[in-house]
């Protein structure tokens, strides 16, 4: 178990890895998020892995099926992409994964 404090003092994490199971535990505590200097800020998790799931990913649909996304793109219009980080966030309630031949990973949210 490894426990994490950013700099920033009101975000901490907690990591479990448990023998013998396929999966891993991470814990996050946000807040009070502080608002004193009047810029907006967002709290994100980044992992990353070797998957090659060529921008591939699916994301529930308010947490009943799972809708394929792609990366950079919109099936029914073409997308001229001004904020890329911002064009590629989606509302996830439920999971988000990707996969491969070989493996996948699945994010789920509690």
């Amino acid at each position: 178990e490894v426990h994490t404090e950013l700099e920033e003092s009101w975000i901490k994490s907690v990591t479990r890895v448990k023998a013998g199971q396929p999966y891993i535990d991470v814990e996050y505590t946000v807040g009070p998020v502080p608002i004193e200097d009047g810029i907006g800020k967002e709290v994100i998790t980044r992992f990353h892995t070797n998957i090659k799931n060529n921008d591939l990913f699916y994301t529930d649909s308010n947490g009943r099926d799972f809708m394929k996304r792609k990366r950079s793109y919109r099936p029914t219009w073409d997308l001229e992409e001004f904020e890329f980080v911002a064009g590629n966030y989606y509302p996830v309630n439920t999971a988000i994964y990707i996969e491969d031949e070989d493996a996948s990973l699945c994010v789920l949210v509690d």
